[in-house]
């Protein structure tokens, strides 16, 4: 859910030069002391880090652009000035999540245009920006079911959403809030919330991962191999 922001230049070379008097003995070149590599700032360090996967996600919206650009570019006015909790521009989260599911979409077969516009737009309705009218008049009916199961209703606890997601029996749903769920779990992600945010949300939504997991063992597995990677990249010292 959004929230609203905030030359090395050469030495010539010498010509040589004939003269009558006597050459002078040559001295060997002082070897000049080497300097210790210095350390990198670990704030520039992490800047380094980060671009790698900022890049990536703008290649992949280029990409999606060719196929999926109406609700890619909707989405994003949309969310126009909403941040996540980490400050970073919200439509990248959406988009995230919609990459994910995508390719889970083409693994299960399921129908993969209804999911990514789903996943673009499953926070659209709940944070305010539209209705499920307008976006069944731009992208039918079958869409709009979808996020009509992803917004969340106020009166309910979370879980007790997440409950109703999975009674809907829609697979689409389930697996698109799923891909929600673990870019919201993401290790890189939570690591720059205060702790106290930190822990309840990480607790928030991992149960509620789990929970479709227990239900659906097959992205239970997906979510392991994920974990792993995950864990994997980290070492490396590289973003989940």
């Amino acid at each position: 859910m959004a929230r609203r922001k905030k030359k090395v230049e050469e030495e010539p070379i010498a010509e040589n030069i004939i003269e009558s008097v006597p050459e002078e003995p040559k001295e060997e070149p002082k070897e000049e002391p080497k300097e210790e590599p210095k350390e990198e700032p670990k704030e520039l360090e992490s800047k380094v880090q980060r671009k790698p996967m900022r890049q990536r996600l703008h290649a992949a919206k280029e990409e999606m652009m060719q196929e999926y650009g109406d609700a890619i570019e909707w989405m994003t006015a949309l969310h126009e000035g909403d941040v996540d909790k980490n400050g970073a521009p919200y439509w990248t989260h959406p988009l995230i999540v919609s990459i994910r599911a995508k390719k889970l979409a083409e693994k299960f077969g399921l129908p993969v245009k209804t999911v990514v516009i789903s996943a673009l737009l499953h926070d659209a309705v709940e944070d305010g920006h539209t209705s499920l009218p307008q976006v069944e008049a731009r992208f039918g009916k079958d869409v709009a079911k979808i996020v009509g199961i992803l917004t969340r209703n106020p009166n309910l606890t979370y879980m007790e959403y997440v409950k109703d997601i999975i009674a809907s029996a829609s697979k689409v749903a389930v697996l698109v809030k799923w891909s929600d769920l673990i870019h919201n779990t993401n290790p890189a992600r939570m690591s720059k919330l205060n702790p106290k945010d930190k822990a309840r949300l990480s607790k928030k939504y991992g149960n509620a991962r789990k929970l479709i997991e227990s239900v659906y063992p097959a992205l239970k597995e997906e979510g392991r191999k994920i974990d792993s990677e995950r864990i994997l990249k980290r070492k490396e010292g590289g973003n989940a």
